[in-house]
């Protein structure tokens, strides 16, 4: 059994995701928190914790890290929150048109 008080402090309370539409691949996230950042085959950055979601806490031996690459972000890619992210919708499929 887990004290959930102890879970509480073992936590900053902290989460982030990156802007993927945002992220111009520079580098600098990844370079100052490499273990809350990293970059896809693309080259464009996400969270490493839980894929890019935001939704599990960034530990606290990392908060310092994440702060610097939260501010040093160039275009403010990096989202941050007290609270967990909620889960993106999937996109609506787009209807199919045909011209005759």
């Amino acid at each position: 059994m887990t004290d959930s008080k102890n879970d509480v402090r073992q936590s900053s309370d902290w989460f982030t995701k990156i802007d993927q539409e945002r992220c111009i691949a520079c580098g600098l996230c990844a370079l100052h928190a490499p273990a809350v950042f990293d970059y896809d085959d693309n080259g464009v950055a996400f969270g490493k914790r839980d894929a890019n979601h935001g939704t599990v806490p960034i530990p606290p031996e990392q908060l310092a890290a994440f702060k610097t690459a939260y501010r040093d972000c160039p275009v403010q890619a990096i989202l941050r929150s007290r609270r967990p992210f909620p889960p993106e919708k999937p996109a609506k499929p787009r209807p199919d048109h045909y011209t005759e």
